[in-house]
């Protein structure tokens, strides 16, 4: 028999407000939107934007310090979906360790090497190096500081995201326009306007899942339970009547798990 594994068989997204899980569930998809990164590799520090859907690889236990972070309504889906969704665990660096230090070196090499600002063998093809240096991006897409300082509401305080376990969906590479590439990593968005702007540039791209990829549906009382048994009553799918018994509150998570 093999052991017990420490990580959940379901990742949880949650959102801050009821119509926005509903929204979710009408269109069956998640929208991408930028995230704002930064990262410090040993004495660099990058701050960027990149689109993505979040989720946290959480027991259901585990996920009330994330709710209390990022809203008390929830969906939580199958690890076989996620994976077949091309999803991936992030990678947690730590501050001054060799992976961070030397991989924004070779990061800048590379980009030197097909801009031609050092010596390239012959036997180099300039889009080569363009499309290595593109994967390289891309795997920066996907990692995160271990802990550091974090701004939550106007104040800055020492976090350690790893507790997050997060998985990411980042816009592929391989998209059907060429010009995605210039989106799909992007400077760091300052302003809610401009943050607005850089989400209507991708707004043709999302997540998609079904119904029976659901495992768990998290709301935050009771009052918003009867309302989501309505809406999935409304939907008159036989498929539905197993979900409708695994909505579950945050009062249930802080009082039975």
């Amino acid at each position: 028999m093999s052991e017990k594994s420490p990580y959940p068989s379901t990742i949880f997204h949650f959102t801050d407000e009821y119509c926005s899980l509903i929204n979710i569930l009408k269109l069956l998809h998640f929208k991408l939107s930028y995230a704002r990164e930064h990262i410090d590799f040993g004495n660099e520090t990058r701050n960027f934007s990149v689109p993505m859907v979040s989720f946290c690889d959480l027991r259901i236990r585990e996920t009330l310090p994330h709710i209390e972070k990022y809203g008390n309504f929830g969906i939580g889906l199958s690890k076989e979906w996620a994976i077949k969704s091309r999803l991936n665990p992030v990678l947690y660096l730590t501050n001054n360790n060799e992976i961070s230090e030397n991989f924004m070196k070779d990061l800048q090499t590379i980009f030197n090497m097909f801009n031609g600002a050092s010596g390239v063998d012959e036997s180099c093809n300039g889009q080569s190096l363009s499309d290595v240096y593109h994967r390289y991006l891309n795997i920066i897409r996907f990692i995160k500081n271990y802990e550091g300082s974090l701004d939550r509401k106007g104040d800055t305080v020492f976090y350690r995201f790893a507790d997050e376990n997060e998985w990411r969906y980042v816009l592929p590479l391989e998209v059907d326009n060429p010009e995605i590439l210039n989106v799909f990593i992007k400077p760091a968005i300052g302003s809610h306007k401009a943050k607005a702007e850089a989400n209507a540039s991708i707004k043709n791209y999302n997540l998609k899942f079904s119904w029976d990829d659901i495992k768990y549906l998290i709301v935050k009382q009771d009052s918003y339970r009867d309302s989501l048994i309505d809406y999935l009553n409304s939907i008159n799918a036989v498929c539905l009547d197993f979900l409708k018994t695994r909505i579950i509150t945050v009062d249930q998570i802080k009082n039975d798990f």
